[in-house]
């Protein structure tokens, strides 16, 4: 571990001799009350459990899972699923060559961008939400339940549809080239 000019911390694991294609290092990393973070990862997992402020991930192979971030969330996972769960801030996300499941907190309402390319994109939102969802799909369906009753589908075509939520203030967008798209 390094520390680096800005206060942050750097985190690499050192192997003895040389690093062959089978060696697998796994890296736990507790930390009490932390603001913003950013995690990198070139291969491998990452898993963020009950933290908040903005939330940075980068992965190149890999699967990432954030549960119960009370703050926004940017990630861009480029092999693998990206299932973000119990987030109470801003969304972006973008699952290159996996799944993308989000659920939002009860009470956040912020807006969310999410995109996939090849993956089913799923959306969960609160009881509290209020916004415009726009739903676009090259190659798969666009699916709304609401079992609340509080949404309304002003424009709806083969490959897109627009959904208000609630008083439907702020956009959000979902957007994938040929998986399914659904939004709860």
């Amino acid at each position: 571990e390094e520390s680096t000019a800005d206060v942050s911390k750097v985190v690499k694991p050192i192997l003895a001799g040389k690093a062959m294609p089978r060696d697998r290092v796994k890296l736990r990393v507790v930390m009490p009350s932390v603001g913003d973070a950013s995690l990198r990862a070139a291969s491998g997992d990452v898993t963020v459990e009950g933290t908040g402020g903005k939330l940075k991930i980068v992965t190149k192979k890999g699967d990432v899972r954030v549960k119960n971030h009370a703050g926004g969330v940017d990630v861009n996972g480029a092999g693998g699923l990206v299932e973000l769960l119990g987030i109470g801030g801003a969304v972006k996300a973008l699952a290159t060559d996996g799944a993308l499941s989000i659920s939002l907190a009860d009470g956040n309402d912020h807006p969310f961008d999410a995109q996939t390319r090849t993956g089913e994109l799923r959306v969960e939102v609160g009881v509290d939400f209020d916004g415009v969802v726009k739903m676009h799909s090259t190659g798969g369906r666009l699916d709304v339940r609401d079992s609340a009753g509080r949404t309304r589908v002003p424009n709806a075509g083969d490959h897109s549809k627009t959904v208000e939520v609630g008083a439907a203030s702020d956009q959000s967008e979902l957007r994938s080239t040929t998986g399914a798209v659904r939004l709860t």
